[in-house]
């Protein structure tokens, strides 16, 4: 069998900031290490990826130091992610993801301006900012998770210059598909995208910087290969901070997803009755 699939995380609800567009249930439970041991007990010969999510994963270290210790006590070797918005990390985590070799993917919507509509306050933007530019300079693999919303797409095209500026290599765009998007906004943002395209082609010619979902798009088309679509239930396993699983990071708490049986998971959404006829099953 080949070990290629996500086990997300979530570590806890709480969070140390409160973006308008998240759509995480605050609360105050916290993944405990036997609900960890009895997910990955049923799952260890199927994922290859650990992703600690939340909340904010960072608010429970000893939590993550946890689980990876378990992992290497039991000889599961697995590759790791942290998501977080970076404002509590410190050299001693710095440490700890070189020695583990953990990638961070952390929230940041672009430039300044983008960032205090939705994420956070100016002191925070600096704080976010001093460190990532830290783990950057220390090797650490980065991804920059890039929320785009009707009322930060004005600074799109001045956002990306920002992060490439800033030797941020990696972003991943991610739509708010809940905020009220009218002709207007779609027309500017895909005015901001055409502003980018110079910068998006030469960073996918010089392998320098690329721009994730649609590096991914275009190198699938030439490449002549099928453009992979969500990934709802069938790569992704996701467990809940009270020990709960589900096929999606957004259907945690929705018992009508809830997976109660093994059998039930890594289930492709294209062979699911009520999602054959989606319109939007190719995204």
């Amino acid at each position: 069998m080949v070990k290629n699939k996500t086990l997300v995380l979530y570590l806890s609800n709480t969070c140390n900031l409160q973006c308008k567009y998240c759509f995480v249930q605050k609360g105050k439970v916290v993944l405990s290490l036997n609900d960890y041991i009895k997910v990955i007990e049923m799952y260890k010969h199927d994922i290859s990826n650990i992703t600690f999510f939340g909340g904010e994963p960072l608010l429970n270290k000893d939590l993550i130091k946890d689980i990876v210790s378990y992992n290497e006590k039991n000889n599961l070797k697995y590759s790791y992610v942290i998501n977080t918005n970076a404002l509590l990390i410190d050299n001693l985590d710095i440490e700890f993801c070189l020695k583990y070799e953990i990638t961070l993917n952390i929230s940041l919507d672009g430039n300044e301006e983008s960032n205090l509509e939705n994420r956070c306050n100016e002191n925070e933007f600096n704080k976010i900012i001093i460190n990532v530019r830290n783990v950057i300079s220390k090797g650490i693999n980065v991804y920059i998770n890039y929320v785009i919303a009707p009322n930060n797409i004005k600074y799109f095209h001045e956002s990306i210059c920002y992060l490439k500026k800033e030797n941020i290599t990696k972003v991943c765009l991610l739509i708010n598909y809940d905020a009220l998007w009218n002709n207007k906004d779609i027309e500017l943002f895909r005015n901001e995208l055409l502003k980018c395209f110079d910068l998006i082609l030469e960073g996918i010619q010089n392998k320098d910087f690329f721009i994730y979902p649609i590096f991914n798009k275009l190198n699938a088309i030439l490449e002549g290969k099928e453009i992979k679509k969500c990934d709802f239930g069938r790569d992704t396993i996701v467990v809940s901070a009270d020990g709960k699983i589900y096929p999606c990071v957004s259907f945690v708490s929705n018992k009508d997803y809830e997976i109660k049986a093994k059998e039930d998971s890594f289930k492709n959404i294209v062979n699911i009755d009520k999602c054959k006829k989606c319109k939007y099953i190719v995204y």
